[in-house]
């Protein structure tokens, strides 16, 4: 037996918290190499051109016998994968009541571990509505229940925990994501929707489900700030950059954050938090127009309003600081990420870096006795000080905190007596 059958046999009573090694460490990335291994269905696809030589073959054996008795294995095993897509005359065979007995019966007598993952696979991947979507969710759901496989088993256990065989499995996820307990790609991850699965069928609903989630939260504004702060760095890179996932993500998700403030203004933490994540997530709409050009035009000027220029008599020495600082902590931000995902053995260069750019703030900050700025800035100095003479062993709770420090030093210099304030 494989080790990775075997390991996948095994039960255990309690679950691993995501952050429970140094995420840099040797032994973390070979658990984090053999979790991927384990939670990989190993679906294999096959060709668009031997696919639709076997769709062939099967309609025409089946509108001509109106049974699949005479079919070979193989074109019957590759069913689920022309099953739920339409074809040139825009027919689902999926929505055909007779070929779904004769395959249904046919999947009862040969129920192949791999034809099962296959089906489960592409019914994730299209996730269908037609009438007869919850019948082929009952096939599935069937053969995984009484299957002994270890595959199987732990699909089976991942359709359970996150609702993807049930109608409003799209809106349960959805449901999940918004807690922002995990990122929004560890948490498909543990659904095992990763390759061509993220971004369609499924996940595609999940997101359309979370986007109105987060509009009706928008407009009430009852969801806590650091909560929606851990929502959206969920769809974040090791850089800090926000995944499209699917066409059109990011441009519906800056009206859904902006829409409600086109009558009146959020609260001045609230306001700042969003104007700083759009614009690294699209950029300043001023000087990037094209990324801002599919989102609404009431939602973008909110963001305009929000970035409204220098005042006339706003000091020039500290204007030229504020910019010079907003650079330093968008690159210290980076910084942070950058260990939290690769560790600081993997990038030991990141904590000289992070504190050249923390210095370079609060020099000048001490010279324009900014003494707010100063004391705000001076905990993440201890701490960086601390990493790069390896006096603080180093963990993801130690760069969060480091993540912490950096949003109170941006506070601090947001609220700078003469820091151009947004309308």
């Amino acid at each position: 037996m494989s080790l990775q059958r075997a390991l996948a046999k095994v039960s255990f009573p309690f679950i691993f918290p995501a952050d429970w090694m140094d995420q840099g460490s040797a032994v973390a990335r070979a658990h984090h190499r053999l979790t991927t291994q384990l939670a990989d269905q190993v679906v294999q696809t096959i060709a668009r051109e031997t696919l639709e030589e076997s769709r062939k073959h099967l309609v025409e054996h089946f509108a001509a016998h109106h049974s699949l008795s005479g079919v070979g294995r193989r074109h019957l095993r590759q069913v689920p994968w022309y099953l739920f897509a339409a074809d040139e005359t825009d027919q689902v065979l999926a929505e055909q009541p007779a070929f779904f007995l004769a395959w249904r019966d046919w999947l009862a007598n040969n129920p192949s571990s791999s034809t099962v993952r296959a089906l489960l696979h592409n019914l994730l991947l299209h996730n269908p509505q037609g009438a007869r979507a919850m019948d082929w969710r009952t096939v599935v759901r069937h053969h995984l229940q009484q299957s002994q496989h270890p595959q199987l088993a732990m699909a089976w256990r991942r359709c359970v925990r996150f609702h993807l065989l049930e109608e409003n499995g799209p809106e349960l996820f959805a449901q999940e994501i918004l807690r922002g307990e995990t990122s929004f790609f560890a948490l498909c991850q543990e659904a095992g929707l990763h390759g061509e699965l993220i971004g369609q069928g499924f996940v595609r609903r999940s997101l359309d489900h979370f986007l109105q989630l987060m509009e009706l939260h928008a407009d009430s504004n009852s969801l806590p700030l650091n909560t929606l702060q851990a929502v959206l760095h969920g769809f974040r890179d090791a850089q800090g950059r926000l995944q499209q996932v699917v066409t059109g993500f990011s441009a519906r998700l800056a009206e859904v954050l902006l829409r409600p403030f086109a009558e009146s203004d959020p609260e001045e933490k609230l306001r700042l938090f969003l104007r700083d994540f759009l614009v690294k997530t699209l950029g300043d709409p001023r000087t990037h127009p094209a990324a801002w050009q599919s989102v609404e035009a009431k939602a973008r000027d909110v963001l305009i309003a929000w970035l409204v220029g220098k005042p006339k008599r706003v000091d020039e020495k500290l204007w030229l600081f504020i910019q010079e600082a907003n650079r330093q902590m968008a690159g210290l931000e980076t910084d942070f990420y950058h260990l939290k995902d690769h560790g600081l053995a993997a990038q030991p260069q990141r904590v000289h870096q992070a504190l050249h750019r923390l210095n370079a703030i609060l020099g000048v900050a001490g010279f324009l006795e900014l003494t707010q700025v100063v004391q705000a800035g001076e905990g993440m100095m201890g701490m960086l000080v601390q990493l790069r003479d390896k006096a603080l062993p180093f963990s993801v709770a130690v760069v969060d905190k480091l993540l912490m420090l950096l949003t109170t030093l941006r506070e601090s210099i947001d609220e700078l007596p003469g820091r151009p304030k947004n309308k």
